[in-house]
């Protein structure tokens, strides 16, 4: 029996999840409610559920093909949409393809769609109106008449078709036709909208139409090319992807910031290269046509070898970012002319009322005889001379190096520095007669400094099936850096435990290499739960090749990476580095295209293969690290073309392609982690076995101490107590002896406890790595505490300030009312201030005695003027405080207000969550007070806590939140704090609507308030 779903709430149909698997009607509509509340994620995952049941399912299909539409991947869902057609034939299905390729600019392939759909349902309406549209919009005016006719015979009852021929012919220059057919349906007006009777009466007494342009003035193009174009680095990368275009095998830049004219220093750029070159034609219909592109084009012809990195159409833009005055000279190969053209961009800038049609450019031919290709760009009157004088400054200062180095690796970031994939493309820089040189990576140099490498080779067979080949190795150093601690404790013992750990490590010689082979079976298994791979199979990004070096910044690395770096860089007497200047410059593992880079990726805030987020989830410190690894990925544009990039080029559209290939990255670095890992891990199993025998030894030297010490004690307690005088001299001879080797035996004993003392300092130092975390958290408040006092004191400064404006300006009404603002936004600061004051240092160890009620409502009440009742504003939180207030508590403002500011942020993340997945509408979180029983409980209507984490909830570390978003110490800090003024708090036993726990009760009854 089939289940009615639709007026079904988000939260009612959640509560029945066991259908998931089974019913797909219930999937189809919590996706619907889903995509509703805009919740793209949970919509495509129900969704997919659906298709798991029926991978036919048409609705599914559709939800899924309107989520890729939404993430403007109009490809994908175009493809979703064909294989709705490949099952059932659809007119609204060939329309919804055809009105996507029209969003995506592409008439031809909108009007095929039309026409397919045509000839399986050639009387549709919808389908001809919109040929009409694409015909009238491509210009072929005959043609788009003819399929009006076509409309009006199949509906000619319908005025409607009527009305939009005579417009179509009014706007095409068929007045008198118009006019014809608007009398007729003016006579026959009551069949027609009062709005279009309105324009029927316009359009029969207005003369014809005459058809206009937009002009624009010509400062736009200066516009357009200052937002585009930001700094001479991105100006000079676009020209050098132009010359790359253009097929060229290298590009010559040669600056002159001395270059004079007539007596004056302007300044010229030269960038020649030896690619196609372009002809008077090439010039006029598509060089002097902003934001058109011939590489577009290019772009979609796979069988191009040299796939173009430029689509946008404004890279000329460039030239005019570098300089006021450009002189294009060019040749094609075997044409026997060269072509010039002449730009003198100041011209756009004089009047910016001038028509950009108004001000001229001078393009000319000149006959020579000449048979090579090439194109040459020469701009002068030079606008930013400085950025090229700082390339070639020789100081050695450490802040003019810093500033050479800085602008040298920004200038060069778009090209691989790895000689391996810089595709035979050369860059040559001079700068006033010294040439620029670009510092390649040196991978053998990596190979002696670094500790890890992983390579992976993703590649189809001679089947045509997709797989990857993924070695890791770990060179001797990474082996060595790891026992280096551990040899060094048990160095403190007898030198047999030392011997016995290098014997049973048996560190590597030489590098160890992990093979593994991943075959197209298991890749389909890996993404089995994308709906993309369950409808069309493996989403290939394409062929690439991935390498991570990963080193080490231990301090007895630094003098062979200064060695190497001396040597590496001999006949650059200008470069002076040190190790963690050459670490900082090569980190980050790069995305190139045909050697040029894919921005942001590598950048410092942009850890797309998750290397520190995995370091954090997996609690070591041996997994790779983004401030530890260097490499690069190398793509083409021949066989990468399912990888696109955005149109502002800042990475890859997020599509199946795309995410197939950053999981398949990222699979490959967990892998690699795993054998770090287990490598380490058995190193210092080997010393926590060796440590096991040592607390073992002692503490049978000990206890046989124990005992010699113990008969020692009990031959001196005889001695003592004999009293015959004939043995006396015998007496006091075996008592000086036994005292003595009681001396010797204690003394033993104190340093067998000392040794076990340094066995057990081994265990604590151990368990002191989570401490690290502990640490970073404290610096952070000891940042903020020092913060707020400077900031008080300022803002006190500022609060003068502005009242003295106030009464120098109080006639002018507007920066009185601007002045008056001020003033409450730094009283609201103040605020903020004098909420945090409480938990400062000095005021933890405070005790006083506190009503619970009042401090409730500073933190909390409508009146109050902390952050958490602004939060709980902002998020449309409301906070109800219950029951008797009225009972009076010993402990510290500051600590109890942490603790209330913790379960807010909790809470305040969790209704949010809860309320974006449609669980809830209204967000409330309420606070009882129990003055007789001396408890407060705190609870919220979301979901409560996850039954996984109920036991644990209190320990440091554990956290329910996703994706390491929180850190896991919120509640065990409050738990501390508050044991520590003797109050407990602890998790409710009852459950909520979801059967999880969700009320928190702080129990005062032992707090002696």
């Amino acid at each position: 029996m089939t289940r009615e779903y639709g007026d079904m709430s988000l939260k009612e149909l959640l509560k029945m999840k066991e259908l998931s698997e089974s019913d797909i009607q219930y999937n189809l509509a919590i996706a619907n409610k889903y995509l509703e509340l805009g919740n793209w994620s949970e919509a495509s995952e129900y969704a997919a559920m659906a298709l798991k049941i029926n991978s036919n399912s048409v609705n599914a299909l559709l939800i899924l093909s309107k989520l890729q539409e939404l993430k403007n991947d109009y490809n994908g869902a175009i493809t979703i949409l064909e294989k709705i057609l490949s099952q059932e034939l659809s007119p609204e299905i060939f329309l919804k393809i055809a009105d996507l390729y029209l969003i995506d600019q592409n008439l031809e392939l909108a009007l095929n769609e039309v026409e397919k759909g045509l000839k399986h349902f050639s009387t549709n309406l919808q389908l001809l109106i919109l040929k009409c549209r694409i015909l009238e919009r491509n210009g072929d005016i005959e043609e788009c008449r003819k399929t009006f006719e076509k409309i009006i015979n199949i509906d000619s009852n319908n005025p409607i078709h009527q009305y939009d021929y005579a417009v179509f012919l009014r706007n095409n220059g068929k007045h008198k036709e118009a006019l014809q057919i608007f009398k007729i349906l003016k006579e026959e007006r009551e069949h027609l909208s009062e709005e279009l009777n309105l324009l029927i009466d316009r359009f029969l007494l207005e003369s014809p139409p005459i058809k206009q342009h937009f002009k624009v003035g010509a400062r736009l193009l200066i516009q357009l090319g200052e937002q585009m174009i930001e700094n001479e680095t991105v100006a000079l990368s676009e020209l050098i992807k132009n010359s790359y275009d253009a097929r060229s095998p290298s590009v010559d830049i040669i600056v002159d910031t001395d270059y004079e004219e007539r007596g004056v220093k302007i300044g010229k750029i030269e960038i020649k290269d030896k690619g196609i070159g372009m002809t008077v034609d090439v010039i006029k219909n598509h060089w002097l046509l902003i934001s058109t592109s011939m590489k577009l084009k290019q772009k979609k012809n796979k069988s191009t070898e040299n796939v173009p990195l430029g689509e946008k159409g404004v890279g000329r833009l460039s030239a005019h970012r570098l300089g006021h005055r450009l002189v294009v000279e060019t040749s094609i190969l075997n044409e026997g002319k060269k072509t010039y053209l002449e730009v003198d961009w100041e011209k756009f800038e004089y009047d910016p009322d001038l028509p950009i049609d108004s001000v001229d450019v001078l393009l000319s031919e000149a006959t020579e005889n000449i048979e090579k290709q090439y194109t040459t760009l020469t701009i002068t009157k030079l606008r930013n001379p400085d950025f090229w004088l700082n390339l070639i400054k020789d100081s050695k200062s450490t802040k003019n190096f810093k500033t050479k180095t800085e602008l040298q690796k920004a200038l060069f970031s778009m090209i691989s520095p790895y000689k391996d994939i810089q595709k035979a493309f050369a860059l040559n820089i001079e700068i006033n007669g010294i040439p620029l040189k670009l510092d390649n990576v040196d991978e053998d140099f990596l190979k002696t400094i670094g500790t890890t490498k992983l390579e992976l080779d993703f590649s189809q067979n001679l089947n045509g099936e997709w797989g990857a080949e993924i070695k890791t190795t770990l060179y001797p150093d990474f082996y060595a850096l790891k026992s280096k601690p551990l040899e060094n404790k048990l160095s403190e013992y007898d030198s047999k435990w030392l011997k016995e750990y290098l014997e049973r490590a048996n560190l590597p010689k030489s590098e160890r290499v992990f093979l593994d082979l991943w075959n197209q079976d298991k890749l389909l298994n890996d993404f089995k739960d994308l709906w993309e791979t369950q409808l069309f199979g493996l989403q290939s990004p394409g062929k690439f090749k991935m390498v991570v070096y990963g080193f080490s910044r231990d301090k007895s690395m630094n003098e062979r990476v200064k060695e190497g770096l001396a040597k590496l860089f001999k006949d650059n007497v200008a470069k002076t580095m040190t190790a963690k200047d050459y670490f900082d410059s090569i980190k980050g593992v790069k995305i190139y295209r045909d050697g040029f880079r894919i921005f942001p990726y590598g950048e410092e805030k942009n850890d797309w293969l998750g290397l520190d987020q995995s370091a954090t989830s997996s609690g070591t410190y041996d997994d790779l690290k983004s401030s530890n690894t260097t490499g690069f990925v190398a793509l083409t544009g021949k066989d990468n073309q399912n990888l696109r990039e955005k149109t502002n080029r800042e990475g890859f559209i997020s599509d199946s392609f795309s995410t197939v290939f950053f999981k398949i990255c990222n699979q490959a670095v967990k892998l690699a982690n795993i054998y770090i890992k287990r490598e380490a891990d058995a190193l210092r199993g080997i010393s926590k076995d060796i440590n096991n025998k040592i607390t073992e030894e002692l503490e049978k030297e000990k206890r046989e101490r124990e005992i010699e010490i113990e008969n020692m004690r009990k031959t001196l307690l005889e001695a003592a107590t004999t009293t015959s005088e004939t043995s006396s001299k015998e007496t006091d001879k075996s008592i000086a002896s036994t005292a003595l080797n009681f001396t010797d035996q204690v003394n033993t004993f104190i340093n067998t406890s000392v040794q076990q003392n340094k066995v057990l300092k081994s265990t604590i130092d151990d368990l002191l790595i989570d401490m690290d975390k502990l640490t970073e958290l404290a610096s952070l408040g000891m940042l903020v505490e020092a913060f707020t006092h400077e900031f008080e004191l300022q803002s006190s400064k500022l609060k003068g300030h502005v009242t003295n404006l106030t009464k120098e300006y109080s006639t002018d009404s507007r920066l009185k009312r601007s002045f008056q603002s001020m003033q409450s936004i730094l009283k609201l600061m103040d605020g903020y201030i004098n909420y945090l004051a409480p938990s400062f240092q000095k005021e933890r160890q405070r005790r006083s005695r506190l009503e619970i009620g009042l401090l409730l409502q500073t933190i909390f009440g409508e009146g109050s003027r902390g952050f958490i009742n602004s939060r709980a504003l902002r998020n449309n939180i409301s906070v109800n405080i219950e029951g008797d207030e009225q009972f009076v508590i010993l402990g510290n403002q500051g600590l109890l207000t942490q603790t209330f500011d913790n379960l807010y942020l909790n809470s305040e993340y969790w209704l949010n969550d809860a309320a974006y997945k449609g669980l809830i509408s209204e967000k409330e979180i309420h606070i009882i007070v129990d003055s007789e029983e001396k408890k407060v409980t705190y609870w919220d209507n979301g979901r409560g806590i996850d039954t996984s984490i109920e036991s644990v909830l209190f320990d440091a570390f554990e956290s329910g939140k996703p994706n390491n978003e929180g850190r896991g110490l919120g509640l065990y800090i409050s738990k501390t704090v508050l044991e520590m003024m003797n109050i407990k708090i602890y998790l409710d036993s009852e459950r909520n609507f979801y059967d999880r726990r969700y009320k928190f009760v702080m129990d005062f009854s032992h707090n002696g308030g």
